[in-house]
């Protein structure tokens, strides 16, 4: 723990081989440092705000979280293409790209918030930012007038127009006659007059290339989108007002949205043929046939209906960017979509649970839950029988059963892998479900707009035990090898950790020494020490069962702390806002776990009986880790003299056992368990390792992860010409 008193030698040599333990994670196992991380083969799709084609057909996709991706298919794969994009203040990674712009030499512009406009002259190769002149970079949108000029249109700081006449290199305030400066969208017609939708002033129209504005008479609406067809109609969707037209330059409109449902029209679009395509946010596509005096829904697999943006290339595909799911397209003018989102990672993930098969289930942010069950290599989509509502939470019991909490519709289990769905809210009406969590005794605890609520029964039936809780706002639950429960709260006036020791019925505050902040999640070893990650202030300790608490944040950069998890070997992991920390000292001290990972922003973590962790992102989908981070041990100070294999312990193994083993002289080691009949069932080493002292630690599980049954196994190990076979028994 922290303090000002003299480290004895003792402890310097506990730092030296902690530290040494986190180093050779870090690296791995071979003589050639690798990377720690990598992306995992989806789940794909996320929020897609932006579009625009080039002359070549190459499609560009502004998303949120993830910067930009680029597809040179059609949509059918996807590449990053960030070099040179801006990180944000808050996390250290790109946010949202809410425009995209592309010139008649190809440059392509693109307006982040927060971060100003950037330029690429190479196809999305790099990037470079071009703010000279803009105050604050908060851009909303972009449109090149016919002689090159460009406009950015800003939603945050002083507001307003800027103008560039020289490709962007410098920006000057063009806002003469602009009453409200929140701009969201801009568009020019083929005689240059610029059109400017606000934030509830409705349009402006400049006639003079940006140098005065005049209101039109659409000017009390909250306008989200503009489009100009071939003949200069002008169309402008709305926040809950419908869609207007305009047919003379903007000086009257008319509404226009028959067969159109009352919502946000957030993207406006023309194909080659004239159809006008409306995304609505919670209802899908419409297209107008008749220049927008009729609409009708073309949403057919269409899997997503929270429609962000639009576009259509010059074969008539359109391409519909959703909140959630990623890309859709339609090749055959909106009748049918298919989605198209190979290589698009820039999806949210809420929380990643993992069962004792090693399947891995995540909840993604407005688009439900998708498992893997080859390790992040492939994943699908298992919302059969869910509402269509946010989820929020995800547990697994004892028994495998699976429960998620989810926005005003309550509780959820499936029995068969995720395969389908129930609902199970006996006792308790439909409500907000925050939190989930099954205490060591088997009880589920779920944090809701109710309080808190208990299942005994493995959710068939539910009580409410907030009535005996100070406090409703409940960011996270749980519990220690004996079944006490913790929750951590975020309400003001009743901040901090509570404990309960009888199931629920009665709570006690336990957060002496903690900060006056929320606790984002909690984690238990096997010594019975309590970490608790905080919204600001790093990782606390608590070695009395919650009594007092001591803040552990020696080497932790970032203290907004979002996710801790254990490995076998008790080395805990935290996720925060900028990055996954490691300390194999009991928190004593952290060190980063960077290499490999693209996306700093980490809001869940979760380790599979493998001892692979993942890393779930905000923006760029999940991650895990190359290796497992419980086979190997770091070796002693003293080199061994000879190459030795020793008995498991325990033995038998119930199931886990740990297999020791000494190394001369660095060699490439394989050590295998097998069967009675000599199959193999289980790889546990299989890399170049130095001279030293190893453990690796066989959790009774086979190559796929499946629980293997009682009975005698043989592991042996081969380091070059050294090879020893010895039998173990499993009693579980």
């Amino acid at each position: 723990m922290s303090g000002s008193k003299k480290r004895s030698a003792s402890d310097i040599r506990k730092f030296v081989f902690s530290f040494l333990v986190i180093l050779k994670l870090i690296v791995g196992t071979n003589s050639t440092a690798q990377n720690f991380w990598k992306q995992t083969n989806g789940p794909y799709g996320g929020h897609v705000k932006s579009f625009a084609i080039n002359v070549k057909g190459h499609i560009f996709a502004g998303t949120i979280g993830g910067g930009i991706f680029r597809s040179t298919n059609n949509g059918a794969s996807w590449v990053a293409i960030n070099i040179g994009l801006p990180k944000s203040d808050r996390i250290s990674v790109v946010t949202e790209v809410e425009d995209i712009a592309i010139d008649t030499s190809g440059n392509i512009y693109i307006g982040i918030s927060p971060g100003g406009v950037f330029r690429s002259q190479n196809n999305g190769a790099s990037w470079t930012v071009i703010n000279n002149g803009l105050e604050y970079p908060y851009v909303s949108s972009l449109a090149i007038s016919p002689n090159g000029d460009i406009f950015a249109g800003m939603q945050g700081g002083s507001g307003g127009i800027f103008r560039s006449t020289n490709n962007g290199r410098d920006w000057t305030p063009v806002n003469n006659g602009l009453t409200l400066l929140h701009i969201v969208a801009l568009a020019i017609n083929s005689r240059g007059h610029i059109f400017a939708g606000t934030s509830g002033l409705g349009v402006y129209r400049s006639t003079n290339n940006g140098e005065s504005w005049t209101q039109t008479s659409l000017d009390d609406a909250t306008v989200l989108s503009l489009a100009i067809n071939s003949q200069g109609d002008i169309f402008v969707g709305t926040h809950y007002a419908g869609i207007f037209r305009s047919q003379d330059n903007g000086n009257t409109w008319k509404r226009v949205d028959s067969g159109l449902p009352l919502g946000a029209i957030q993207a406006l679009f023309f194909d080659t043929s004239g159809k006008l395509y409306a995304g609505l946010f919670n209802s899908g596509i419409f297209r107008s046939q008749d220049n927008g005096e009729s609409w009708a829904a073309i949403n057919n697999g269409l899997a997503n209906l929270q429609i962000a943006s639009v576009t259509v290339n010059k074969n008539g595909h359109i391409f519909a960017g959703t909140i959630g799911g990623g890309v859709f397209r339609s090749q055959d003018h909106g009748r049918n979509w298919i989605m198209t989102n190979t290589g698009l990672a820039n999806t949210n993930i809420q929380y990643i649970a993992i069962n004792a098969g090693g399947h891995i289930f995540a909840i993604i942010e407005s688009n439900g839950i998708v498992r893997s069950t080859d390790g992040g290599n492939s994943w699908v989509s298992i919302n059969a029988g869910l509402p269509k509502v946010e989820i929020f939470a995800l547990a697994i019991n004892q028994r495998g059963h699976i429960l998620v909490g989810t926005a005003r519709e309550g509780i959820f289990r499936s029995v068969d892998n995720g395969d389908s769905w129930m609902e199970f809210n006996a006792g308790l009406s439909k409500t907000w479900i925050w939190a989930l969590a099954v205490s060591s005794n088997g009880h589920v605890f779920a944090s809701s707009n109710l309080g808190l609520l208990r299942s005994s029964d493995n959710g068939e039936g539910w009580i409410q035990i907030g009535t005996r809780f100070p406090g409703n706002a409940i960011t996270s639950i749980g519990s220690n090898p004996e079944g006490d429960v913790f929750a951590g709260t975020a309400e003001s006036r009743a901040h901090g950790v509570y404990r309960s020791v009888d199931n629920g019925l009665n709570w006690v505050k336990a957060d002496a020494g903690l900060p006056a902040t929320s606790v984002q999640a909690f984690a238990s070893n096997s010594r019975e020490h309590i970490f608790a990650g905080t919204y600001y202030d790093g990782v606390y300790c608590s070695v009395d069962n919650g009594e007092s608490w001591n803040r552990l944040n020696t080497g932790l950069t970032n203290l907004y702390v979002n996710a801790l998890a254990i490995n076998a070997k008790g080395d805990i992991f935290t996720g925060t806002r900028s990055g996954v920390f490691l300390s194999s000292n009991n928190g004593e001290n952290w060190a980063p776990l960077k290499s490999g990972l693209a996306h700093d922003f980490i809001s869940t973590l979760a380790i599979n009986p493998r001892g692979e962790i993942f890393a779930g992102t905000e923006g760029s989908g999940i991650f895990r880790s190359i290796n497992s981070t419980t086979a190997v041990e770091e070796t002693h100070n003293v080199l061994p003299f000879s190459f030795t294999l020793e008995q498991n312990h325990p033995n038998p193994a119930s199931p886990t056992t740990q297999i020791r083993y000494q190394l001369r002289q660095a060699v490439k080691v394989s050590l295998v368990i097998y069967n009675m009949i000599g199959q193999e069932v289980r790889k546990l080493v299989d890399a170049q390792q130095p001279a030293g002292y190893h453990t690796a630690i066989w959790d009774g599980r086979d190559n796929a992860g499946r629980q293997l049954s009682t009975g005698v196994y043989h592991y042996r190990i081969q380091a070059g010409s050294f090879t020893v076979t010895k039998k173990m028994l499993m009693a579980k």
